[in-house]
């Protein structure tokens, strides 16, 4: 029986570690990922494969096809790979970062539900962004 527990202790710490490291390891993504800087609330992250939503935190690093959704009454900044762009999501906003185009692009954003905007103080440049719908203001 105590070796049966033990098995089972090691396998839920293996899969503690494993569902943190999911929430946005910076070790785990190259450093022109995107970043979360700003959390107030609650976010979650879905990375490829996985079926449950992690929680995630500040300084977290995104990777490609990672989704991303924030809680009620929540907000996150997200610092794009440029390190001139950041993108804030409102409250129950989500989105995937999409991987970087044939073209050796910054990684792209895919808009599925919520409100983003961004500001920009730098030389112009492109953000890729595929949404159903939107409305845009300058």
């Amino acid at each position: 029986m105590k070796a049966f527990t033990a098995i089972i202790r090691r396998l839920l710490l293996i899969t503690i570690l494993g569902v943190a490291d999911q929430a946005g390891s910076v070790f785990a993504q190259p450093a022109d990922s995107p970043r979360i800087i700003s959390l107030k609330g609650e976010a979650y992250v879905l990375t490829p494969g996985a079926v449950d939503w992690v929680s995630t935190r500040e300084g977290a690093v995104l990777g490609a096809r990672w989704r991303v959704r924030t809680g009620r009454d929540s907000s996150i900044g997200i610092l794009w790979s440029d390190s001139t762009n950041v993108l804030r999501f409102d409250a129950l906003a989500e989105f995937e970062i999409l991987p970087p185009n044939q073209n050796g692009n910054d990684h792209g954003l895919h808009l599925i539900d919520g409100l983003m905007s961004f500001f920009h103080r730098d030389k112009p440049g492109r953000i890729r962004i595929i949404t159903g719908g939107s409305f845009a203001g300058v």
